[in-house]
């Protein structure tokens, strides 16, 4: 007498086709798809990554809205028009920073292109590709240089808002 057969009077094979549950999963099955699941969800976690990066740029600019409206009513009009500015110049900032990731997804494809091109057609189309390549690898780096800039010229702004509220606080 089977440990099964203590418990119930139903033959085995009628339970197992009455509940697939009872049998173990075949672990070839387990093999095949675990990849199709990575496939599906390693997109998922990229585009949850860049979705996170998105929700911090809107709090960023969130937060400033708020020091915006705390300033219209302690400053005054002037204020609250350079940190306008400001909110301005850093969502221009945010849209460099999209151009510079773009040019580089550009750069990755063309570095792509390049190594089959000289699998395929030889040196000069590869020549000219890298010729490519290098000038947008330029532009990318004058990019970021611009953006480095306009972060810094953001701060002396803000210091000289605080200065200016600084100022008429006090007199």
């Amino acid at each position: 007498m089977s440990v099964y057969s203590c418990y119930s009077t139903t033959p085995l094979p009628l339970l197992v086709a009455a509940d697939p549950l009872l049998v173990a999963p075949d672990p070839l099955l387990v093999v095949a798809v675990t990849p199709l699941v990575v496939d599906v969800l390693d997109p998922m976690l990229t585009i949850g990554v860049a979705a996170l990066g998105l929700v911090i740029v809107a709090v960023v600019v969130g937060v400033l809205e708020l020091v915006v409206g705390v300033l219209e009513l302690v400053v005054g009009v002037l204020a609250v028009a350079v940190l306008e500015l400001v909110v301005a110049v850093l969502e221009l900032v945010v849209a460099l920073e999209l151009v510079v990731a773009v040019l580089e997804l550009v750069v990755g494809v063309l570095e792509l292109v390049v190594a089959v091109l000289e699998l395929v057609v030889g040196v000069l189309a590869v020549a000219v590709l890298e010729l490519v390549v290098g000038v947008l690898e330029l532009v990318v780096g004058v990019l970021e240089l611009i953006v480095g800039m306009l972060a810094v010229a953001v701060l002396e702004l803000v210091v000289g808002m605080l200065a200016v509220a600084h100022y008429l606080w006090y007199t």
